[in-house]
């Protein structure tokens, strides 16, 4: 009986840990994110990748659009930046050349950042004009 009352006591305590770290992961405490791809663009000469990804955090009231660009030789590497709130997903990525490129947006997205170089790569920013019948 004296072995038995200290191992229901420790069976008690890991379980109160359990629900404790349970209730600690799910309240929001924990900060994650989740990342969606928009769109992934290779330079006209293979060497870097630019992306458009919606990230979703918990942390934060509305997602936000990135931007990110990587050499193919780090690709593990990635130079981003902040563009918006994700209030559209009508973006579109261009390179013009291995050193430009072109974000294309609805004209109702506000940008929240308009860096003019990423990584040694001038960004241009363009809305799309919409076409009305």
């Amino acid at each position: 009986m004296r072995i038995l009352k200290p191992v229901v006591y420790l069976l008690a305590a890991i379980g109160l840990a359990f629900v404790a770290l349970n209730l600690y992961l799910s309240s929001g405490l924990v900060r994650s994110c989740d990342v969606d791809s928009l769109t992934t663009v290779v330079s006209p000469d293979g060497q870097r990748e630019a992306r458009l990804r919606i990230v979703t955090c918990n942390y934060e009231s509305s997602p936000m659009v990135t931007l990110s660009l990587s050499r193919q030789s780090t690709p593990k590497v990635e130079h981003s930046t902040r563009i918006g709130v994700a209030t559209s997903t009508e973006l579109d990525l261009t390179w013009l050349s291995n050193e430009d490129l072109r974000l294309s947006y609805p004209e109702s997205f506000v940008l929240a950042s308009t860096a003019p170089f990423l990584d040694g790569v001038e960004i241009q920013f363009s809305p799309k004009k919409i076409v009305r019948d």
